[in-house]
């Protein structure tokens, strides 16, 4: 998958970049995406693309679009604090479990569809530094699962935690496979 698209509106203090991407917002926000997606930018700018400190980021992606910040380090999509992405209208998957669970995305996730308990999401596999927040919109319980090898709280590795329904929880990403959640 790839960036099909970029260009950059000028604005008075803050210059905004339009990408659009055939990836999701997930595999986007990704660390290091736009690294690694640098002669794809090239292309699709017909040359370098110069990246500004402070660029705010807007991702049209295959799930939907999402404001982001550039990096310090322009390597990498960083969720922008006021203008979280969200994604609505979730369907967990079916018989729960770690390995078919449905991605969620760093920001705001709402299920829409918990169609029997233990149906489940998963956290995004690059947690350091993400913030995820899980509304459960539909009408049973839903199992939310870190990435493979990862964990949340004190429970073990590939462990879910349960979101009830009607309610929500936040998950803070204080390692690269440790999530914390309030």
């Amino acid at each position: 998958m790839a960036v099909k698209f970029i260009s950059r509106d000028w604005g008075v203090n803050v210059s905004i970049v339009r990408l659009t991407v055939s990836d999701s917002l997930g595999v986007a926000s990704a660390s290091g995406y736009i690294a690694a997606q640098a002669a794809n930018i090239s292309a699709a700018n017909n040359g370098a693309f110069s990246w500004l400190p402070g660029d705010e980021v807007l991702v049209q992606a295959s799930d939907g679009n999402a404001f982001y910040e550039i990096s310090s380090d322009f390597s990498s999509l960083v969720a922008s604090g006021s203008l979280s992405p969200v994604l609505s209208g979730i369907v967990a998957h079916a018989g729960g479990g770690q390995a078919n669970a449905v991605q969620l995305n760093p920001g705001y996730n709402v299920i829409a569809t918990v169609a029997t308990t233990g149906d489940s999401v998963v956290l995004p596999s690059d947690s350091l530094g993400q913030n995820v927040l899980v509304y459960n919109a539909g009408a049973n319980s839903a199992n939310v699962f870190p990435s493979s090898g990862a964990n949340i709280n004190a429970l073990s590795a590939n462990t879910a935690l349960a979101v009830a329904a009607g309610a929500n929880t936040s998950f803070y990403g204080v390692s690269a496979t440790h999530w914390v959640s309030k």
